[in-house]
């Protein structure tokens, strides 16, 4: 079994299309790997962020099994939108 781990991903912080073209490499770089089972180890956004979804759509197809581990970025919402946050997970 081949695992792929990721974290840290803070989406929302990408600003620049070359910042968007290095995470995009990322991913197809992920997808290269062929895996079994796919971690996303928390903090995909930043506080509050309503990137989540849009950034979790890159994962989907990665591999055929998938688990996210929320992160304290991911918990801590300024929006009060935390809950939203785990629907979209």
């Amino acid at each position: 079994m081949k695992i792929v781990a990721t974290g840290d991903i803070h989406y929302d912080l990408i600003r620049s299309q070359s910042e968007h073209e290095a995470f995009l490499r990322f991913i197809g770089n992920l997808h290269g790997e062929k895996p079994d089972l796919l971690v996303v180890a928390g903090d995909t956004v930043s506080l509050g962020s309503s990137k989540m979804e849009e950034c979790l759509h890159y994962f989907g197809s990665i591999a055929p099994a998938r688990l996210m581990v929320f992160g304290n970025h991911d918990y801590w919402s300024t929006n009060s939108d935390t809950f939203r946050h785990l629907e979209i997970m």
